[in-house]
């Protein structure tokens, strides 16, 4: 008898779902940054991120160059909090995107930024139109 309330108890139990506590917001969350372009190929290289608190008080919390993969960048543990996010791509336009942002759990923490296409400098394919020069009208001569 002892057995078969024990087993009654078991499956009672197992099929009783528990719930201990709940989940706690985490102090730091990921931050994703994409790069769009028209192009398919990657176009940049390397970025210079910067993240800067609101009110000054932690003075580039991250400050760092990365790799974009895939036209993506994935930071790890930011700190949540309201940030002044200052992105530069290093290739041949230098384009710069500055944003005043929150950075917590509530919020996706999904950046998009597009891109312009950049045209590559091919040695001897650029083309410099004659321009005639008259002497004579130099300052220098006068």
């Amino acid at each position: 008898m002892k057995e078969v309330i024990m087993v009654m108890v078991f499956c009672f139990a197992a099929g009783v779902s528990l719930f201990a506590q709940k989940k706690q917001p985490s102090d730091s969350v990921d931050v994703v940054i994409r790069l769009k372009n028209a192009s398919s190929t990657p176009f940049t290289d390397s970025v210079l991120v910067i993240f800067d608190r609101y009110d000054h008080s932690g003075a580039g919390i991250i400050k760092k160059v990365f790799y974009p993969t895939n036209n993506q960048i994935v930071i790890v543990k930011v700190p949540p909090a309201r940030y002044y996010i200052e992105i530069s791509c290093l290739n041949a336009h230098r384009e710069k995107f500055t944003e005043l942002t929150y950075v917590n759990y509530r919020h996706p923490n999904v950046f998009t930024y597009r891109v312009r296409k950049s045209d590559t400098f091919t040695p001897g394919l650029a083309v410099i139109p004659v321009e005639p020069v008259d002497f004579s009208k130099l300052t220098i001569l006068q």
